[in-house]
């Protein structure tokens, strides 16, 4: 079988800025703690990962990598790239990726409401409000000093990922998280620069990229992950997503992996399986209408032949599967063998 005729959208080479994507599958991130008790990637992690790029994938993107564990800590099994001993795992991580030419992208968060004061010593999660934390009890408003300094965590942690040989990183700005919370009207009542309008609510996300691409080198890829629409009511809608979306795009990100939902509504981020394959679709092929960077998308893809017309159907430029690499990390290879049939689902 020419594989590459049949699914000629899928094994088509990407580029997202100067970097050359192999294929268009991605191995997009999902919560699976396994890292070690000091935020580290270690062996399990590594061996993990280094499964789904043996098996084919273009870029393989580690669950959240958090940028403040003072402030932000969710777990005791949670990537962490804050220091040298942890970059140094990552360069291991790395090196393991790249022996299969396939590209490693970290996905930088902070949590805000979505943890607890008791996983940070007794102090108050941060939010861009005062608004109810996982647990029922009260956040703490970011003060200015307090973004200027989750801003510099930020750019802290891109720059120990391209020292460990990390070919970029994606901003977490969905699902409810940290910077969704100063996204989301739901959750940001700020009356100051922070606050009110779309532009002042994206200004924190602007300075975060703007404030890493000063530090990064030329062709170090910088990402972001939205929610273009929340689906809550009093959040933001489809039409809010691409109003941000085109803010993104207007100040040079590199690519937009685009999903929807808060913590709230995740049931449309993380649908049951019996969802039907690509019932959100119509949210990334609205941004990739809107914007001219590279789309990543996932469209609860189960099969090859599915993925490769949402490629050219011009919902995404990329698909992403992160189920489908859970079930099997040779997803990709089955189909260069013709062994479609074959894919655990």
């Amino acid at each position: 079988m020419n594989y590459k005729a049949k699914y000629s959208n899928l094994f088509k080479e990407g580029k997202i800025r100067k970097q050359t994507i192999k294929n268009r599958i991605v191995v997009t991130p999902v919560g699976l703690t396994y890292a070690d008790s000091n935020g580290q990637a270690g062996l399990r992690l590594i061996r993990y990962l280094e499964e789904r790029a043996k098996g084919g994938a273009g870029i393989v993107m580690p669950g959240i990598v958090l940028v403040d564990s003072k402030t932000g800590k969710i777990n005791a099994n949670e990537l962490c790239l804050e220091n040298q001993a942890q970059s140094m795992s990552f360069a291991h991580l790395a090196r393991a990726i790249h022996k299969y030419d396939a590209k490693l992208f970290l996905q930088l968060y902070h949590p805000g409401k979505c943890t607890v004061s008791g996983n940070l010593n007794g102090e108050k999660p941060w939010s861009a409000s005062e608004v109810p934390t996982a647990d029922g009890k009260r956040t703490k408003a970011m003060s200015k000093k307090d973004i200027e300094y989750l801003i510099e965590k930020f750019v802290q942690s891109a720059k120990l990922a391209e020292t460990a040989g990390v070919d970029g990183v994606e901003i977490h700005a969905a699902h409810g998280y940290l910077l969704n919370q100063f996204l989301s009207p739901l959750y940001n009542h700020r009356s100051d620069e922070y606050g009110g309008s779309i532009e002042n609510r994206a200004r924190i996300v602007v300075e975060i990229y703007e404030a890493i691409r000063k530090v990064v080198s030329k062709d170090f890829v910088v990402g972001i992950r939205i929610s273009v629409d929340e689906f809550v009511e009093g959040g933001n809608t489809l039409e809010d997503g691409l109003a941000f979306a085109k803010i993104w795009d207007e100040m040079g990100v590199d690519y937009m992996n685009v999903n929807c939902g808060l913590q709230e509504s995740s049931q449309f981020n993380r649908e049951p399986p019996c969802y039907p394959q690509g019932w959100k679709k119509h949210l990334s092929k609205s941004v990739k209408e809107a914007v001219s960077c590279p789309i990543i998308a996932v469209n609860t893809i189960k099969k090859p032949d599915f993925a490769d017309s949402l490629i050219g159907e011009g919902v995404c430029d990329f698909a992403g599967l992160s189920r489908g690499h859970l079930a099997d990390p040779y997803w990709t290879k089955k189909i260069t063998q013709g062994k479609e049939d074959q894919i655990r689902i």
